[in-house]
């Protein structure tokens, strides 16, 4: 047998050798019986490796198929030649791609064998799966993108658009394919193309925000991004433009703008001082505000700190709060001292309400001078305080001038009948009357605590129940108490405490009537200690309830009235309640509430 002819010393096996691109010659089953330089270079693999080899061993499995029905082929003879592309295993794991030109040779015996041509396009496959990739990438994005993606022509013509330009166009790729800016307006259009011209012409990037036409006539608010797309040789070849639509946040700018100027005027035309703050300043306010704090404008506060419009002893109090109620949705009105800006300190309600402008958190502040009103109130108690001076000046004048009258007749009665005993009894009655009435006075003018400490109201009670006990036998009335086991602690000036005490179970007994009891109880309810004082008496109508504790009302023959009074007002400025409850023909129930006490730490020294 002799060899192919290429491999003869010829001309034929120096071109073979030699060749630039690699070489090979294969049987009919596929292997190796000789390969060039080229080919060992670019397979990575002597050519001793190869020639105990078959092609097919190191060929990409995907493409081993492919490969042996095209040398198949080539082999019987039905083909001539070959061409295909395929992909050859390298030794350090990576890929070669080769593009492959086989063609059928024969010996001098007439044997067939396969004359192959290996060219590397390994590179170029490369970068063709590397723009097929980001063709792919780019196609995805341009589907799935909310945004509308429109892509030109150099004339301005629309070759292709995604789903969302149909989303918020109305119009399908089919209804404007090939046209010329079909969204712009009219009235637009110059100003679009000369935009278009700008990108065509190689500027990168122009980025607008306009308004184009849906299908339907109504204008769309967007924001067009256009850029060109260059070919290899950086040419720019099309146009592409990526609109969002804004509608939404243009409607919500325009609401809030007309938000702010609504604002600006209403702060503008309130009547009451109003003032809007952002971090401790005043960042406008309108004339009324200007006008309180003694400003020649609004203007002129504007910036102005807001610490210096609070006196010293409570501005770090009220700027504390002031932080905090930034926070809030609404602020509880309240009530402060103000400075003006020459320093003049008033007095001021507050109402504040936290906002937007321009973005920012800032609390709006309502204030109301009330000066004027405090005053008013100011009248107001003092003429109450009048009145009520005049009732009791009326009240006085009448219950002293009885037992007066009465002591000037005994006077002259004794002037004309000396020696009889029971008129001084008389007199003397009568000035202990006034004298209880003046002392009662004297208590009224000035009810408050005198001095105040600990007192438990059992030992209280238990100075007072006593006194009162040869009042009860002559009354016929039993005086029970029913107090706790442990001590029941008060703040108080105990005898004003036990003054009040002796009045109601006084009262008590008096007004029974009858044979009965009076029971006195002591108790803890919601944070109190609370002193029951209840009679089985004639009991009060409702109608006449309210009127206890008013000055000169009593239900007694000689009563003043001015008891329960002071009574009630001893009680009310220890922070205490009295209540009464009552039944006609069952009995009334006073109820004394005073706010419980700690214990002391040494109750020796609890000034009992």
């Amino acid at each position: 047998m002799t060899e192919p002819y290429v491999t003869d010393d010829s001309f034929y096996r120096k071109t073979f050798e030699q060749a630039p691109i690699g070489a090979a010659l294969i049987d009919e089953k596929g292997n190796w019986l000789k390969a060039n330089a080229a080919l060992c270079r670019m397979l990575g693999r002597p050519e001793a490796e190869l020639l105990t080899s078959n092609f097919l061993s190191i060929t990409h499995p995907e493409d081993v198929a492919g490969c042996r029905a095209a040398h198949s082929l080539l082999m019987s003879g039905i083909r001539g030649e070959a061409q295909l592309v395929k992909r050859f295993l390298k030794p350090c794991g990576g890929l070669l791609w080769v593009q492959v030109s086989a063609s059928l040779l024969k010996d001098s015996d007439s044997r067939t064998t396969c004359l192959a041509y290996f060219q590397d396009i390994t590179e170029s496959k490369l970068s063709e799966q590397e723009l097929i990739e980001t063709k792919e990438r780019l196609d995805s994005f341009i589907t799935n993108t909310s945004d509308a993606v429109i892509l030109f022509d150099m004339d301005f013509r629309i070759q292709r658009v995604n789903a969302a330009f149909t989303r918020i166009f109305g119009w399908s790729a089919e209804e404007v394919a090939g046209k010329q800016l079909p969204t712009t307006p009219p009235e637009m259009l110059d100003q679009a193309l000369r935009h278009m011209r700008e990108v065509a012409e190689g500027n990168s990037v122009v980025r607008t925000q306009t308004q184009k036409r849906h299908k339907n006539g109504s204008l769309v608010e967007l924001d067009i991004t256009k850029s060109p797309i260059r070919d290899s040789s950086g040419a720019v070849v099309s146009i592409a433009a990526i609109g969002r639509d804004i509608s939404e946040q243009k409607r919500l700018w325009r609401e809030a703008k007309e938000s702010e100027e609504a604002l600006s005027r209403l702060v503008e035309n309130t009547p009451d001082p109003l003032f809007i703050l952002r971090e401790r300043s005043i960042v406008q306010a309108n004339e009324a505000g200007a006008r309180l704090l003694g400003a020649p404008s609004s203007e002129q506060l504007k910036g102005l700190a807001v610490d210096r419009f609070l006196p010293e002893e409570n501005r770090e109090q009220v700027l504390e709060s002031l932080q905090k109620r930034d926070r809030r949705d609404v602020t509880q009105g309240c009530v402060l001292k103000l400075l003006t800006l020459e320093g003049k300190e008033f007095e001021a309600e507050i109402v504040g309400i936290p906002a937007m402008l321009h973005g920012e958190q800032v609390l709006h502040i309502l204030v109301r001078d009330i000066t004027e009103r405090r005053a008013t109130e100011e009248w107001i108690r003092m003429s109450d305080k009048l009145s009520m001076v005049g009732q009791l000046a009326a009240g006085i004048a009448h219950e002293i001038r009885n037992p007066l009258t009465a002591i000037k007749g005994f006077v002259q009665l004794t002037q004309r009948h000396a020696g009889r005993e029971d008129y001084y009894a008389i007199l003397k009655s009568e000035i202990e009357r006034i004298e209880a009435i003046t002392g009662e006075l004297l208590l009224l003018a000035r009810p408050n605590p005198a001095k105040t400490g600990l007192h438990d109201v059992r030992e209280l009670l238990g100075h007072v129940v006593p006194l009162l006990a040869s009042e009860s036998i002559l009354h016929h009335v039993e005086l029970s108490t029913s107090f706790p086991e442990e001590a029941a602690w008060i703040q108080a000036d105990g005898n004003q405490i036990k003054q009040v005490f002796l009045n109601l179970i006084k009262n008590a007994i008096e007004a029974m009537g009858r044979p009965g009891e009076v029971q006195v109880r002591v108790y803890r309810a919601d944070g109190c200690i609370r002193t029951e004082v209840a009679d089985q008496g004639d009991g009060i109508p409702a109608d006449l309830l309210g009127k206890l504790g008013q000055p000169f009302y009593t239900t007694k023959e000689k009563g003043t009235g001015l008891g329960l009074m002071v009574s009630y007002r001893i009680i009310e400025n220890h922070g205490g309640q009295v209540t009464v409850s009552s039944a006609v023909g069952e009995g009334t129930t006073f109820t004394v509430s005073l706010p419980e006490a700690s214990a002391p730490a040494n109750p020796l020294g609890s000034g009992l």
